[in-house]
């Protein structure tokens, strides 16, 4: 009965210390915590203009139509959103834009997390798939 008691204490003992320790832990100071800094960047050859649809500094949705490339958006997000979403498409039929290409890359930090290319179809127009990350 002793040794049941004895093992309960420890156990108790432990649990709590485990919860003191990971509650006092600082992630700020932690290198393995994810940079809130989030680029958005569209590249290439395509000069027809694109719509833009990206997770803004509250976690919002925002959206910018008739941008031109290159393009490049620099925020940091909150420490209560928890994940950053990016995608863009053409606007209107560009024909003389087929076969151009366009290049999306979602930056958290220094590090390109997702990068995708896409070729213009024979009327111009292209869509990227969302490019996202979760903290």
């Amino acid at each position: 009965m002793r040794q049941i008691t004895s093992i309960k204490s420890l156990s108790a003992i432990l649990f709590l210390s485990l919860v003191l320790t990971f509650a006092s832990c600082d992630k700020s100071s932690d290198p393995d915590v994810e940079s809130r800094e989030v680029t958005y960047e569209i590249t290439g050859s395509y000069t027809g203009e694109v719509m833009v649809l990206y997770t803004n500094e509250t976690g919002q949705t925002q959206t910018i139509n008739n941008v031109s490339l290159p393009w490049t958006k620099k925020i940091k997000v909150a420490n209560n959103v928890p994940a950053v979403t990016f995608t863009a498409a053409t606007n209107s039929s560009k024909p003389d834009q087929a076969g151009k290409i366009a290049t999306a890359k979602l930056h958290i930090g220094t590090e390109v997390k997702e990068s995708v290319n896409q070729t213009a179809d024979k009327n111009g127009f292209f869509q990227f798939g969302a490019l996202s990350f979760t903290y």
